[in-house]
């Protein structure tokens, strides 16, 4: 009986004395309520464990969950951080999170998500380390009073609670049965959004602390570091309780907006959904796909943007990113809508921008654009392969003035990776460009370059690439093409170069001559057999050095062997006797 008394005493008492005028802003809610709050969370160890579930819900509900839920929560959760930080109050400051999860629970799946929401909001109001200059009268915390240790374990207690909030059992229940209203769907968009802006928040003041050298201590950093992966973690429980459709218009809607770092998060979770959509298991006709794909056109018109600032090109590799991952799922289901991408993808502002990280990944985008949709991508191909081209042409050239750096390698690998999926899907019409491409190819500068066993190392993935272009030429250019260029480039350039390069040439000619079919055969057997010919001459001068004649002769022999077992006898006993 005396408890009800109590509750009914706080139905009464409460209102009057936190009642504000209207329209009242959240620095003067908190100044008016929030000593109220604390009376209640500071006598909590004093209250009967039986009593304390029911007394809370009852000063929740009486001055109204939206507002005063997660001030209860964010204090409930300060004084949890202060018993984290004392060893005797292990066991304690287990009941006062576990307590404060209860509380939650016994609200609407609507008002967890707001407390999430909340919670997460004020974390981007505070400042990185406390200061008696910094006010913060919009959250309920005493931030004046908190030691920068305390402020920074605070961040790690509010983030984990929401995150095991939303994915706890008991929200799951409560969230089954409203998930299809679109009032939790605007709550999920909004969740987003404020999350996506605490996570920028806390990725700026880290870096801003690392750059003043304020995170020496390892402790301070990893916490930094643990904080940003909570955000993160949250924001995909928040997108995993989305449909599709709300997902699609809160990528849209946020791509609109001029924050870079806001957009690029954003990139990160459309491409994190894209990789994980399954398409097996879904019919091509599939109004599923569609819906998923109406964000594409946006995040592709964000390579358009102009200029070279560190945010828009790491948003724009974002992008191009996206298209990537997209593409590979599902061009092949929708190639009209990935035909217009690409043809934003190989725009200037991309393909030829002035950095290098963004023609990387345009170029990327492009090889699997290439590779999806083909032959519709024909039309196209006098806009995009002279600048794939020239890439290589620049990117090799600089490699043979100085040592490999790690942004030319990585421009190379992807120009290759491009080059590629071009030679495999549009071999019938790269005829006039065989002579530089092989010029590229057999440069000393690419052909130096050594791999190794780690497959992470860019240069074997280089010297990989560049040989994967060369079986590509062989195996997909049209021998009628391929051959006359082949022995051309060879008058012209290759029997000019050094050894390593002319070695490099002739096992291509070989593995070229032992990929042709019987009717390319009787056609070209006799310039074959001629090539390999002019080939052991070289090894007779007598100003080619022994070391080289070695090279030489090994190359031309192995590539000759290649072309000499797919003769017959008739074809080859007339060679042979002249060869003798």
């Amino acid at each position: 009986y005396s408890f009800h008394v109590i509750q009914q005493t706080l139905e009464k008492v409460l209102p009057p004395l936190v009642r504000l005028p209207n329209a009242a802003s959240r620095a003067v809610q908190v100044t008016h309520a929030g000593p109220v709050l604390r009376v209640f969370v500071d006598a909590l160890s004093h209250i009967p464990r039986h009593r304390r579930m029911a007394l809370f819900s009852t000063l929740v509900r009486t001055m109204g969950p939206a507002e005063y839920a997660p001030a209860v929560v964010s204090l409930l959760l300060e004084k949890n951080v202060a018993k984290i930080l004392k060893a005797a109050g292990q066991a304690e400051d287990r009941d006062v999170a576990s307590f404060a999860l209860s509380l939650v629970h016994g609200m609407s799946a609507e008002e967890q998500i707001h407390t999430a929401t909340v919670l997460a909001r004020d974390l981007a109001q505070l400042p990185a380390e406390p200061s008696a200059d910094v006010e913060c009268g919009d959250v309920y915390i005493d931030v004046a009073h908190m030691q920068t240790r305390e402020l920074r374990t605070y961040r790690l207690v509010a983030l984990d609670f929401a995150h095991q909030l939303l994915t706890s059992r008991q929200f799951a229940a409560a969230f089954s049965v409203v998930a299809t209203k679109a009032s939790v769907n605007s709550l999920l968009a909004a969740a987003t959004a404020t999350l996506l802006e605490t996570t920028a928040t806390l990725a700026q003041q880290h870096a801003q602390l690392s750059a003043e050298g304020k995170l020496s201590a390892n402790v301070a950093e990893t916490a930094w570091r643990k904080a940003v992966q909570l955000c993160y973690s949250v924001l995909d429980d928040v997108n995993a309780l989305m449909d599709r459709r709300t997902f699609v218009s809160t990528v849209v809607g946020l791509l609109q907006q001029n924050d870079l770092k806001v957009q690029r998060k954003v990139l990160a979770l459309a491409n994190t959904k894209l990789a994980a959509f399954d398409t097996r298991l879904i019919e091509q006709g599939s109004a599923e796909i569609d819906e998923l794909l109406e964000m594409m056109v946006p995040v592709a018109q964000l390579t358009a943007t102009q200029g070279d600032a560190a945010e828009l090109v790491a948003c724009k590799q974002a992008a191009l990113l996206c298209v990537a991952t997209a593409a590979k799922k599902f061009a092949a289901l929708r190639p009209v809508l990935f035909t217009e991408i690409a043809g934003m993808v190989i725009a200037p502002s991309s393909l030829q921008s002035t950095s290098v990280a963004v023609v990387s990944s345009a170029l990327v985008a492009l090889a699997v654009l290439c590779s999806e949709l083909g032959s519709r991508l024909i039309p196209r191909l006098p806009q995009y392969l002279p600048t794939v081209l020239k890439h290589l042409h620049a990117v090799v050239g600089r490699l043979s003035d100085s040592a490999a750096l790690q942004d030319d390698l990585a421009l190379l690998a992807s120009a290759l990776s491009a080059m590629q999926a071009i030679v495999e899907n549009m071999s019938a019409f790269l005829a006039p460009s065989l002579s530089p491409l092989f010029a590229i190819l057999m440069h000393p500068s690419l052909r130096a370059i050594k791999g190794s066993n780690d497959a992470n190392d860019l240069s074997s993935q280089v010297r990989e690439k560049a040989d994967g272009v060369l079986t590509a030429l062989y195996k997909s250019i049209p021998p009628r093409q391929l051959l006359p260029a082949q022995f051309a480039f060879y008058q012209k350039e290759a029997s000019k170069q050094g050894a390593e390069t002319l070695a490099a040439f002739v096992d291509f000619v070989g593995k070229t001559a032992g990929s042709l079919q019987r009717n390319h055969l009787m056609q070209f057997y006799k310039p074959l057999f001629k090539f390999f010919l002019s080939v052991f001459d070289v090894t007779r001068n007598p100003m080619v050095p022994l070391a080289d004649v070695s090279v030489i002769e090994d190359a031309a022999l192995s590539a000759f062997m290649r072309f000499v077992i797919k003769l017959n006898e008739n074809l080859f006993k007339p060679l042979f006797l002249s060869f003798v």
